[in-house]
């Protein structure tokens, strides 16, 4: 078959041309200066374009081709965290309409272009065998390929009791895990304070949900006037984040006023911020009362261990890595999941949206917590009993005291 001949070059420019001018409209919306777009890529984009567009054996339509050509630019850029949105997607997405009411208790996030999952303490998943780190293959048979997380958790939601069948790979697993589990409306547990020694506390706070500070705040006291106890531990296994405020304030409540929790670091001014143990970087609303300020600084300056595990993620890491570096406390445990991106997601004026990484958390002693985690100073084994992961924190908290 004779191939054929390319369209006349003066039409792929002009279609380029056209490309370009769009694109520096985006671009523009920034506030900053639109840089010039690369001719000869642009040109190649032309060609394909066209050549697609006549020749390609199913028809497909231009605006196809075009939506497709962002998908790839955005995610090639950012696959832990790049997604094209378009205007009928974003509606989608703001409305939260996606798969149906009931999950099974699973976050899930990119690395490079594999979904690992973050199972929540007690949930579906959870109780399963779902395993922190666990890399996602296939949902009900169907391979997950580069499929956005949007997508997978739309796979992952759907009517209450209906099942799904999960192929995990899992390390050191000889071969893939397969695991089927029913969907149900997932819950999450609040925070709880117990007192498995005399002397010792132990403050479990599974999700940084809105009120956490206020209820810590409220009942924190409480506890402290009933019975004072010398040391504390900081259960903060499974918890995969929430509000970051709530996480900032928590990690206030035991450093002195003013030391840094964390900071972001990013490419734009407004990407770079600092946190601080101050109220102001962890007020919630107007109109707020400090709720910290009444707790009695016996209770929050005493000893501290940190209990952590493969599924403290985000601002459970932020929490972890503040009283590390300020040398607060001890962190026990196994090494924290290491998701530590902040994701921002720009509307383009009526043409969809984009969502990218726009910067890291990084600890105060400016370590990057994203891939990588948080360090424990006393690591526990894989597979130990939770009871026992406790057990081994007291042991630590018990020579501070």
């Amino acid at each position: 078959m004779t191939p054929r001949p390319l369209q006349p070059l003066h039409r792929l420019v002009l279609l380029g041309a056209v490309l370009m001018c769009s694109a520096t409209l985006v671009v523009a919306q920034s506030g900053r200066p639109a840089e010039p777009l690369p001719t000869e890529q642009m040109r190649a984009l032309a060609m394909v374009y066209d050549l697609l567009k006549t020749s390609l054996a199913e028809p497909t339509g231009g605006d196809k081709l075009l939506i497709g050509a962002i998908r790839g630019m955005v995610r090639e850029a950012d696959p832990e965290g790049g997604e094209y949105f378009t205007e009928e997607e974003f509606k989608a997405f703001r409305s939260g309409a996606q798969g149906g009411p009931a999950g099974i208790g699973v976050e899930v996030a990119r690395r490079g272009y594999q979904t690992v999952v973050m199972p929540i303490a007690g949930q579906p998943a959870d109780v399963a065998g779902v395993k922190a780190g666990d890399v996602l293959l296939a949902i009900d048979g169907k391979a997950l390929g580069e499929l956005n997380l949007r997508d997978v958790v739309g796979m992952l939601r759907g009517p209450v009791g209906s099942k799904l069948r999960l192929r995990l790979l899992r390390e050191f697993a000889p071969q893939p895990v397969e695991l089927e589990i029913e969907r149900q409306i997932v819950t999450r547990r609040t925070w709880s304070l117990t007192r498995p020694e005399p002397g010792v506390a132990v403050l479990a706070v599974p999700v940084f949900s809105d009120g956490l500070l206020d209820e810590l705040g409220r009942r924190l006291g409480e506890q402290w006037v009933q019975q004072p106890w010398r040391g504390l531990v900081l259960d903060l296994r499974g918890n995969t984040g929430g509000v970051v405020q709530q996480a900032i304030g928590l990690a206030a409540l035991f450093l002195p006023e003013r030391a840094m929790v964390a900071k972001i670091s990013g490419r734009t001014e407004q990407a770079n911020q600092t946190f601080l143990a101050v109220p102001s970087d962890y007020r919630t609303g107007g109109g707020w009362k400090d709720p910290l300020k009444p707790l009695p600084p016996a209770l929050r300056e005493g000893p501290m261990v940190v209990l952590v595990d493969g599924g403290t993620a985000a601002g459970a890491e932020i929490v972890t890595a503040a009283l590390k570096d300020h040398r607060r406390a001890a962190v026990v445990g196994r090494t924290t999941f290491g998701r530590g991106s902040i994701q921002t997601i720009t509307p383009l004026q009526g043409l969809g949206a984009v969502k990218f990484t726009s910067g890291h958390w990084e600890s105060p002693s400016g370590v990057r917590i994203h891939a990588v985690g948080v360090q424990p100073d006393e690591a526990i084994a894989p597979g130990q009993p939770a009871a026992h992961e406790l057990a081994a924190a007291i042991v630590v908290l018990k020579k501070r005291l």
